[in-house]
């Protein structure tokens, strides 16, 4: 879908060019790719153009859920999830990532399961286990040897949202 895009971009700008030099006329390019630009990015948050199809997106809506076997990446916009990843048997090394943007995500740990969060916050909040709350910037929280071959590792984003990691 991004070639569509950048296909219609290139095809604007050759058309402003020739406007121009043929009939003398000015277009406002920039304003129409910034337009195009938007658009696009909208239509994507919407239709999940270009989705990981290891993830579970939830928008607009209130989701509760709890994962036994943790498979895929999160993302929350616009509404409020749970993630229960605290009934979930690690017998390898599991790395995932949890999105946040304009909403709210609730995770459940085990703290039994060696965890490390990596925790990025731009204009949120962020509340982690060790009562740490982040509403700028990055923070790491390791609980117990992440060291060892079954252990958890999150990379959280939270985008003028709220996020909030509990020990179960």
């Amino acid at each position: 879908m991004s070639n569509i895009i950048w296909g219609l971009l290139l095809i604007l700008i050759g058309t402003e060019i020739l406007i121009k030099s043929v009939f003398g006329i000015d277009t406002p390019f920039i304003k129409i790719a910034f337009g195009i630009f938007l658009v696009y990015l909208g239509i994507s948050f919407i239709t999940d153009i270009g989705k990981n199809t290891k993830q579970k997106t939830f928008k607009f809506s209130d989701k509760y859920i709890i994962e036994k076997n943790i498979e895929c990446d999160y993302r929350t916009l616009f509404g409020d999830s749970t993630i229960d990843l605290s009934h979930s048997n690690l017998t390898t090394h599991k790395k995932i990532s949890i999105d946040t943007l304009f909403g709210s995500t609730t995770v459940i740990i085990n703290p039994d399961i060696p965890t490390k969060i990596i925790v990025d916050s731009r204009f949120a909040n962020a509340h982690l286990p060790n009562s740490s709350t982040i509403t700028f910037g990055k923070y790491t929280y390791t609980n117990g040897n992440c060291n060892e071959k079954a252990h958890l590792e999150i990379h959280a984003k939270v985008i003028f949202g709220n996020l909030s990691i509990k020990n179960s």
